[in-house]
């Protein structure tokens, strides 16, 4: 016979179903001539009197929960079954104690004693050796499905049980034993991995405040991926077990329980990066390289990843990375903030190795969520890694010192000089722990030299002029920069270029430098001046309206308007033939003296509200011309039609007469 039928016989047997079971409870035979003294008998005052007991009988094993009526009772109350001493005695009032019946045989008398008191129940308790605890109800408690991750313990999973005698009114009943077990989904509980539960708390059955079952509880671990059916189990004093699902009917098996645990999550490398980007060594020298690494969940705040790791890696530039074969574990360094200030979400990581010889190498940082057995590449400026974003080495036999940056400060055109008549130029400098500290190793020359000539190929055309280094009268220097002047005396009228050498290691290496800020050299960006034996008449002004244009590849460009005016000229019977206009273009840093591509412009008209001043407007390019995509400068010029070589530059300073790239119209193509 099954014990599902037993369990259904049982059922049948005993009233009592899921959460809704209360357990009888006889009432006392008070007797006619003790209710009319219910009064004084509650008083605190009462006598010991003990009047009835419930239930009257157990097992032997004793464990039995039983309540017992009368009055008089108090803490210190101790209660006797024959000669064996109740257990878990709980005065709930003057008239009402529960306790756990001892262990015993036969049918014992029943006796109170509080301090010199006593009274007796004669016959008052039946062990019954053959009567057996029975649990009428257990249930799962409605938590499915629960979720867990492989290898994690779940959350608390809990179940009810009701067994009459034991879990009647509050703690533990004695002598229940309850598992939580799981195994695949349908299969036989006989095959379930248990494990045991442990009492958690009371829970009302039919009526609010009966805590008449108990509820226990454990968690589940569970190391492989899926989904799998649990259920809890019951047994009294060593007996069968009762199994519970979250029915609740025993005598109907209904719903198991629903487990479904996942894989946790892989880790992975959300960000990284190679820094610095490029390394200039001399050989055998060691290279410093770091790596900056989250990983979402384990880099994020101070300390260490868990089991996140880099390295880097090199080898001969161009190869594919994945072909280099040398590699330096690197080690965590620090913490780096990350989209926040101040959240610390980046690991920082710290690499060194020494190149094989003098050559051109790449090397890159590569980092692992996963303690190394998978990899993930980081390029030189962060964003997705391919092989043409990887650090650049250089090994060279001797290191050559050169500044972090220079250029051509001030002037960019001149374009009034005379012969004989000293010129003043002004460069700027900065290297890192040398400049800005009137450092003897700093220094700079004007170099001077015919149009069209480069000092890169045809040095020995230059003119040298020693630069010293100012002290004073320096116009926002910027951090750590040392400004230089040179003074120039032409002998002979024409066009010359000019540029600055500095060196930051009293000459022994040099560098070139022109208008923009890099120490990558460009002809078109030198400056420019134009000397006369006698200085023409010149326009005396002329200003940009526009800051900024904008226009299209392979469309109409966007007009450039300027207003100038020449004493004698614009103010008085204006003739357009008597000056010539220009609009150009050309890059961030090239003199529009030198680099400019140039278009003539055509008359507008004096500019309306100051007729002395006249106006001329044209399209930047002709046609559809346009350069390429890119941002650029636009700049316009204009002469005298009689001095072919009298152009003076105009920009949007709207100041003065001298031109300064940061006035020049920014051009932006798309």
């Amino acid at each position: 016979m099954s014990k599902w039928f037993l369990l259904g016989l049982l059922a049948v047997s005993l009233t009592a179903c899921e959460t809704d079971y209360e357990p009888p409870t006889p009432e006392p035979d008070m007797g006619e001539d003790d209710a009319g003294s219910d009064a004084d008998d509650m008083s605190e005052d009462a006598p010991l009197d003990l009047r009835s007991i419930s239930p009257s009988s157990g097992p032997a094993e004793g464990g039995t929960q039983v309540t017992l009526q009368g009055t008089g009772f108090a803490n210190g109350v101790e209660v006797f079954f024959g000669d064996s001493v109740a257990t878990n005695i709980q005065v709930e009032s003057s008239t009402r104690i529960v306790l756990a019946a001892p262990a015993g045989e036969g049918v014992v008398d029943v006796r109170v004693v509080l301090g010199e008191e006593t009274d007796t129940l004669q016959q008052a308790y039946s062990y019954n050796a053959e009567l057996e605890y029975q649990i009428t109800y257990c249930q799962l408690q409605a938590q499915s499905p629960v979720s867990v991750e492989s290898g994690q313990e779940s959350a608390g999973i809990y179940s009810v049980v009701f067994v009459d005698g034991l879990t009647n009114s509050a703690g533990q009943g004695s002598g229940i034993e309850g598992e939580l077990g799981w195994g695949d989904t349908g299969a036989d509980a006989a095959e379930f991995t248990w494990k045991a539960m442990t009492y958690n708390t009371d829970i009302d059955g039919l009526n609010a405040g009966d805590l008449a079952n108990d509820e226990y509880g454990a968690t589940l671990q569970i190391a492989t991926a899926g989904t799998y059916d649990y259920l809890a189990r019951y047994r009294v004093q060593g007996g069968d077990w009762v199994y519970c699902d979250l029915g609740g009917d025993l005598a109907n098996p209904g719903a198991r329980g629903v487990i479904e645990v996942t894989n946790p999550p892989v880790a992975e490398v959300g960000f990284c990066q190679t820094r610095p980007s490029s390394l200039t060594l001399e050989n055998g020298a060691t290279a410093d390289v770091e790596g900056v690494v989250f990983v979402a969940g384990a880099t994020n705040g101070a300390g260490a990843g868990a089991n996140v790791s880099a390295e880097v890696v090199w080898g001969p530039i161009g190869d594919d990375p994945s072909a280099w074969t040398l590699s330096e574990s690197a080690i965590y360094s620090g913490d780096e903030d990350g989209l926040n200030q101040g959240d610390l979400a980046n690991d920082v990581f710290a690499a060194q190795f020494v190149p094989t010889g003098v050559g051109e190498y790449g090397f890159a940082m590569r980092a692992s969520a996963d303690g190394g057995t998978t990899w993930t590449w980081c390029s030189n400026d962060g964003s997705e890694f391919d092989a043409s974003k990887v650090g650049e080495l250089e090994v060279v036999e001797e290191l050559t010192v050169v500044p972090d940056s220079c250029k051509i400060q001030f002037p960019v055109i001149v374009t009034d000089a005379v012969v004989g008549e000293p010129l003043t130029i002004f460069g700027r400098v900065t290297k890192a722990g040398v400049t800005g500290q009137d450092n003897a190793d700093v220094v700079g020359d004007l170099m001077v030299g015919p149009a069209g000539a480069s000092p890169l190929t045809n040095a020995a055309a230059f003119t040298v002029v020693n630069g010293t280094r100012r002290t004073t009268g320096v116009i926002n220097p910027g951090p750590d920069e040392d400004e230089f002047e040179a003074t120039w005396t032409p002998t002979n009228d024409g066009e010359y270029v000019f540029a600055w050498r500095f060196s930051v290691n009293q000459g022994q290496d040099n560098v070139l430098c022109d208008l923009s800020s890099d120490t990558n050299f460009e002809p078109t960006e030198m400056g420019v001046v134009r000397v006369w034996q006698t200085l023409p008449d010149l326009v005396d002004y002329c200003n940009v309206w526009q800051a900024s244009v904008s226009g299209s590849v392979g469309q109409t460009a966007p007009v450039l308007t300027i207003e100038t005016y020449e004493a004698g000229v614009t103010d008085g019977t204006f003739d357009a033939a008597d000056l010539v206009a220009e609009v150009g273009w050309g890059g961030l840093a090239d003199n529009p003296a030198l680099g400019y591509t140039w278009e003539s412009m055509a008359y507008k008209g004096p500019r309306p509200g100051v007729p002395n001043n006249q106006e001329y407007e044209s399209p930047i390019w002709s046609g559809t011309t346009s350069p390429a995509a890119g941002t650029y400068r636009a700049a316009a010029r204009i002469r005298p039609a009689g001095v072919t070589d009298g152009w003076v530059y105009c920009d949007t300073s709207n100041l003065s007469m001298d031109y300064l790239l940061e006035s020049a119209t920014s051009l932006d193509v798309q």
